[in-house]
């Protein structure tokens, strides 16, 4: 029985879906399935994923990237220079970090006058296993120390930054507020650990570091410039197949700007900017892609298939 043609009830059979809405119908569900892992993880710890901007690495990091965040909401992906060597280049240039760690089970009244001791026992143990290792002493530094906490008789933590134990109660008060939205009253605080992390240094510091937008750029983001004259490629964008321009990333300069939808490819990787984004290089070399509408997008209206 051909597509279209009456079944034995006499309805119409319904045709059969092209390749291409086989194609965006699996990246629907890929996009979903990164959208609602990224909730998990950050609304289970009382963070609004749209209150922060999406940073996108991997092969393909970048072409879901857009269709990843505003299903979450999010207006801003920054996707890096070679973000689709991000995982090795990260592998190359982290840290030797190892951690010790102290099982406590004692009231905050109770364990308060110790931390500071046990802070510093830890903070020796750690830095002895950074040693071992290979780094040297002197490039070992500790860098943070780490109370969990909960109230009497619950079993889940939340952790705190250690700055003195005077500061602990209004930190876990904090904390628990912007996880569960209100306090309870009259609860003892319990110290369930402790642990101090120590590593090996950071290295010298990147150079003139900002703040911007929510948004971590290096130097001075510049005025707007032009992107240049781009090729073209067909790419099945909006639910359709057309010609979108298609810039390497490497001829553009910092301050480039441009309207999507547009593609930017690279020899790792290549980045997908819907219809209702716009791109713009920074002075860090990383990409910045923010969403012109809050509107909820459709499915997979980015994805290439060339």
């Amino acid at each position: 029985m051909e597509a279209g043609e009456a079944g034995p009830a006499g309805e119409a059979e319904p045709a059969a879906a092209s390749r291409e809405e086989v194609l965006a119908g699996l990246l629907a569900i890929a996009d979903e399935r990164m959208a609602e892992a990224i909730r998990g993880i950050s609304l289970r710890r009382g963070y609004d994923p749209a209150e922060y901007a999406l940073v996108a690495f991997g092969g393909a990091g970048a072409q879901h990237a857009c269709a990843v965040a505003a299903l979450l909401g999010m207006d801003t992906v920054l996707v890096p220079a070679d973000a689709g060597l991000l995982s090795a280049l990260g592998l190359g240039a982290a840290v030797v970090e190892r951690f010790a760690q102290r099982q406590v089970l004692m009231p905050l009244a109770a364990a308060a006058p110790l931390l500071d001791g046990w802070c510093e026992e830890l903070g020796r143990e750690a830095a002895a296993a950074v040693a071992a290792e290979g780094v040297p002493g002197a490039e070992v530094e500790v860098r943070r120390r780490i109370v969990a906490l909960r109230f009497a008789g619950q079993e889940s933590t939340l952790q705190v930054e250690y700055l003195g134990a005077a500061a602990l109660a209004g930190a876990f008060a904090a904390a628990y507020r912007d996880v569960y939205g209100y306090e309870p009253e009259g609860r003892a605080i319990e110290v369930e650990s402790l642990r101090v992390v120590a590593s090996s240094g950071r290295g010298a510091a990147a150079a003139d570091e900002k703040e911007t937008d929510g948004i971590l750029l290096a130097g001075d983001a510049g005025p707007l410039a032009a992107a240049g004259r781009a090729a073209t490629q067909r790419a099945f964008i909006g639910g359709a197949w057309r010609e979108v321009p298609a810039h390497e990333r490497s001829s553009l300069v910092a301050g480039a700007a441009f309207a999507g939808p547009a593609l930017v490819v690279e020899d790792h990787t290549a980045t997908v900017v819907e219809a209702d984004w716009s791109c713009r290089l920074d002075q860090a070399g990383a990409l910045v892609l923010r969403r012109r509408s809050s509107g909820s997008p459709g499915p997979n209206s980015a994805h290439p298939y060339t």
